[in-house]
């Protein structure tokens, strides 16, 4: 029996269809991977530590990480107010990813004073800020949410030790004395 002519050539146009389709769908299995922080550097910061840094970005090594996710630990930095700028890059390899903050400090800050506080000595104040405020050292910036936070912070304190009052903050300036 004969073979029709067309059927070599429907052959051949089935197996590359079917070849295609195999190849095509190899890049979309790769990019479902998950990657996963392995490592997260800190460059820039003279004022604040990497593991202060990384803490309040909310990175955490082992976390699964996209560009979403680290544009959002990007603005988390910026709305601190800590830092001038915030960029950020990455390198991925075997889906493990290592990330590495640059950060500017804010040379405008103001120190912090407690008035009022008279339940508590200044390091029990400053410890308590620190757990919940990583990028709390004392100062805070001009703009930004930092002084929000140290304010939020202070009154989990007095929550804690059953005091019922709320916490307000008040940038204020040091006056210049006139001399003559």
């Amino acid at each position: 029996m004969k073979r029709p002519s067309w059927l070599p050539a429907l052959f051949a146009r089935s197996v590359l269809v079917c070849i295609c389709f195999w190849s095509s769908s190899s890049p979309a299995a790769a990019q479902t991977k998950q990657t996963i922080i392995s490592q997260i550097a800190v460059e820039g910061s003279t004022r604040f530590s990497d593991s202060q840094v990384s803490a309040a970005s909310g990175l955490k090594p082992g976390q699964p990480a996209d560009n979403s996710i680290l544009n959002a630990a990007a603005d988390r930095l910026s709305k601190t107010g800590a830092f001038s700028e915030v960029t950020y890059r990455y390198k991925t390899l075997n889906g493990k990813m290592t990330v590495t903050l640059i950060v500017v400090d804010e040379p405008k800050t103001m120190s912090c004073t407690f008035d009022n506080f008279v339940w508590f000595a200044q390091d029990e104040i400053d410890r308590a800020v620190r757990a919940e405020v990583p990028l709390y050292d004392g100062r805070v910036p001009v703009d930004g949410d930092l002084a929000r936070d140290v304010a939020s912070a202070l009154e989990h304190l007095l929550a804690q030790h059953h005091l019922a009052a709320s916490v307000t903050f008040l940038p204020a300036a040091k006056k210049r004395q006139n001399s003559g």
